[in-house]
């Protein structure tokens, strides 16, 4: 799976530009922020364990591989490479792995419904998370929107995909279906992709 669709997002990130020495006042960061931050800095956090865990500590079947690659350039004088060179794990294939367990989220999917969800913070290093959804109609037609929320201090900033939808900070129960989401997603994520990396609620912990 690649995550081949179109990602809305805006180039107006809320910055402003201040002088030296100027005082600024900054909000306090809501408790439901700091926490949507806590959840994105502990997925991330199992990413990294779990890559720098497979490039330091090779797997018994990468050892497996190398030593049949030996004895076959050893005894047969032929160049082993292809003989079941394991694939290298990257950041995108475990994100794509991630996604497929948050398309479970939201219940069961139609035949004719795709969908992901997925966290990523290559947009300007931003946590953001998105909802990607297409539905084939009875003509084939595909219809597709996507929703990119960015978390920022001052709140959660939907983006979509769909032209008509104004780009807003959602709230009431649109954040709360939002902060439900992420927090299922990072005990599920968690629970069967990093078991290593700690107890989901000791990452989550204030």
């Amino acid at each position: 799976m690649s995550h081949e669709f179109q990602i809305p997002y805006t180039q107006d990130r809320g910055s402003q530009a201040f002088t030296a020495g100027e005082t600024v006042e900054v909000s306090p960061i809501h408790p439901d922020i700091k926490k949507s931050y806590r959840i994105a800095d502990s997925i991330l956090g199992a990413r990294k364990y779990r890559l720098d865990s497979e490039f330091i500590h090779p797997t018994s079947g990468e050892y497996r591989n190398s030593f049949v690659r030996s004895v076959a350039k050893a005894i047969f004088s032929v160049d082993g490479s292809s003989l079941g060179r394991p694939k290298q794990l990257t950041e995108a294939i475990l994100r794509d792995q991630e996604s497929k367990i948050g398309s479970t989220i939201f219940g069961d999917k139609k035949p004719n419904e795709r969908r992901e969800f997925f966290l990523d913070q290559r947009i300007a290093n931003l946590v953001s998370w998105f909802f990607h959804q297409e539905i084939t109609d009875a003509k084939g037609s595909v219809h597709k929107v996507t929703l990119h929320y960015e978390v920022r201090p001052e709140g959660v900033l939907r983006i979509s995909s769909h032209p008509s939808t104004p780009n807003t900070l959602i709230s009431g129960q649109e954040l709360a279906n939002f902060l439900t989401a992420i927090e299922v997603y990072h005990d599920l994520v968690v629970s069967q992709m990093y078991p290593n990396h700690g107890r989901a609620e000791d990452r989550l912990a204030a």
